[in-house]
């Protein structure tokens, strides 16, 4: 099977793999001087020879770039440890309408935790901690911990909001602590952690009686400086420098993938 990239200046490429990956999965950077992707479920490592592209589809949107020759190493840097042993260590309020306490012990068996109790006020709800470190395209894991008593009135769910994305879809178990991993590419430049709660699946609400609670603990941010070894280091020309081609797609969104073969 042939494709024609010449307007990329590609000439006759040959399709040797394609696949699809599910939305929040493709874990990819966008930017020029740090770009890579390690699909998940995509072993990337047996295209790395210098002359295969990874080309990436969503409808009318597109992505390509060269795949290096260089195995990426899979290096990570923390950027965020949540400490509430003594204090919010940074969260506070997201919009005024909640108040936020470190250093909370005795919830569900676990000490040092941050609790949030929003107001009676019919708002939004939720907390925020500033988060210079969450650049637009870079890529980064979230990992934290909550609980949510079901004696709270309203307040069921919670939600991660990082650099404009919605990590995760909802947190709604009760009455135990559950941990949360997530891994997306930060896309807007708002650089803040925010916590966001609902009432079953609204986020304006009003809690009458102004004591609904909500706790985390262990919250890491780690970003991406390198590749799982199962993904590949990308150029913006063959074997040339870190970067794309093009791209135009949204990294966190579903999209279809293809291997393209140039042969030599």
């Amino acid at each position: 099977m042939r494709n024609q990239y010449s307007y990329y200046g590609f000439g006759d490429l040959v399709v040797v793999a394609s696949g699809s990956i599910t939305a929040g999965n493709a874990l990819l950077d966008t930017t020029t001087a740090n770009a890579f992707a390690a699909p998940v479920g995509v072993d990337l490592s047996a295209y790395q020879d210098g002359n295969h592209i990874l080309a990436l589809y969503q409808a009318t949107k597109t992505a390509y770039a060269w795949i290096s020759d260089t195995a990426p190493g899979g290096e990570t840097v923390t950027t965020y440890t949540s400490n509430f042993g003594t204090n919010a260590d940074g969260f506070n309020s997201y919009n005024g309408t909640s108040s936020v306490t470190g250093n909370i012990d005795g919830i569900g068996g676990q000490d040092d935790t941050l609790r949030t109790t929003i107001n009676a006020l019919s708002s939004t709800h939720g907390i925020q901690r500033a988060a210079s470190s969450l650049t637009v395209g870079s890529l980064f894991r979230f990992r934290y911990n909550y609980y949510i008593p079901s004696t709270n009135s309203n307040l069921n769910k919670i939600r991660l909001f990082a650099g404009g994305y919605a990590q995760l879809v909802e947190d709604a178990t009760l009455d135990a602590w559950t941990a949360k991993d997530a891994t997306r590419t930060i896309t807007d430049v708002t650089g803040a952690l925010v916590f966001l709660t609902y009432a079953g699946s609204s986020l304006t609400y009003q809690d009458a009686g102004g004591d609904d609670v909500f706790y985390i603990k262990s919250v890491v941010v780690d970003k991406y400086t390198d590749c799982a070894i199962t993904g590949a280091l990308l150029l913006s020309t063959k074997g040339g420098a870190r970067g794309w081609i093009r791209t135009s797609i949204d990294p966190n969104a579903a999209m279809t993938y293809q291997i393209l073969s140039s042969g030599n």
